[in-house]
């Protein structure tokens, strides 16, 4: 008797599963540590049943990557709605990514930092284009909520905005990145404080650039 087909609520929930448990291994192991036979075991199902939903460890990454991108913007969205002001809503999305990052190292890695993970434009042609473009547009809605909020606190031109969310991103993953790596525990003996007053610091020199780009423009 052939076996029943499974629902698209079924596939999307298994496929749920097996991102979760992705992310699992790469927390427990680093990026090394995730492997097809070891998710298959992690899962309980055979390897084959994992080159069901996704192709190789590439396309696999992608989609962690995307899931990463989509839960770090759900994480910053549910920040900024807790604060009215945009210079508060600022601030909470700072705070957020910074924690975001802190609380979910080796995930942050894949999507900001490690270098072996192609990106959308080294896929361009090929066949994983399109699982490339995902990952990319997830991360561009981050992208896209940080410059909005940006755009609340003065009118600026898009090229200000960019500028400024480009700015937000370096200085933001940078912290989280010299953080995580324990270098910065190499020359600061308090890194926890540390890290308060640079989270202070980026808030207050981005409202400083804020209100002086509107003075220049007047």
């Amino acid at each position: 008797m052939a076996r029943k087909a499974k629902t698209e609520e079924q596939v999307a929930d298994f496929r749920g599963r097996i991102l979760d448990a992705a992310l699992g291994l790469i927390e427990a192991n680093g990026l090394k540590g995730l492997t097809m036979r070891r998710l298959a075991a992690r899962l309980d199902v055979t390897a084959t049943t994992i080159y069901n939903y996704f192709r190789n460890r590439d396309e696999l990454y992608y989609a962690v990557r995307a899931s990463g991108f989509e839960r770090l913007h759900e994480r910053l969205n549910t920040a900024i709605t807790r604060k009215k002001s945009p210079a508060d809503r600022l601030k909470a999305l700072i705070t957020a990514y910074v924690q975001f990052g802190l609380e979910n190292a080796e995930y942050f890695d894949l999507m900001f930092v490690n270098r072996s993970v192609p990106k959308y434009r080294d896929m361009v042609g090929t066949e994983f284009e399109s699982v490339a473009l995902v990952d990319l547009e997830s991360g561009l809605r981050v992208f896209g909520l940080v410059a909005s909020v940006i755009g609340e606190y003065r009118a600026l031109s898009s090229s200000r905005i960019r500028y400024l969310t480009e700015r937000f991103w370096c200085e933001t993953t940078g912290l989280v990145a010299l953080i995580n790596s324990q270098l910065l525990h190499e020359v600061e003996a308090n890194v926890q404080k540390f890290c308060a007053q640079m989270i202070d610091d980026m808030h207050s020199g981005m409202l400083h650039s804020l209100d002086r780009y509107t003075i220049d423009k007047k």
